[in-house]
């Protein structure tokens, strides 16, 4: 038996976001849309992107490690506030 009537949770749920009208076209990349979108599934398709980027879990080199020599090691710490696209 099911702890929960799915229909007393529905209210509950933010599972119109990507079936919403709005987000049914593909949103522009380098320029504004012409048109005015709800706030929260602007929020939510940005938030989404950003998470797709650095994220360790789907990262292939967080997978694929190797030894280096503590000297390597020691440079990169020297070396990590000069690259600014890390920033």
């Amino acid at each position: 038996m099911a702890l929960h009537d799915k229909n007393s949770i529905r209210h509950k749920l933010q599972d119109d976001i990507y079936a919403s009208v709005d987000l049914s076209v593909r949103m522009p990349k380098y320029r504004f849309p012409s048109v005015e979108q709800d706030p929260r599934h602007a929020y939510a398709v940005v938030h989404d992107e950003l998470m797709l980027d650095g994220n360790a879990r789907q990262n292939l080199a967080t997978f694929c490690q190797t030894w280096e020599e503590p000297e390597i090691h020691r440079l990169m710490d020297d070396c990590i506030d000069k690259n600014i696209v890390d920033k």
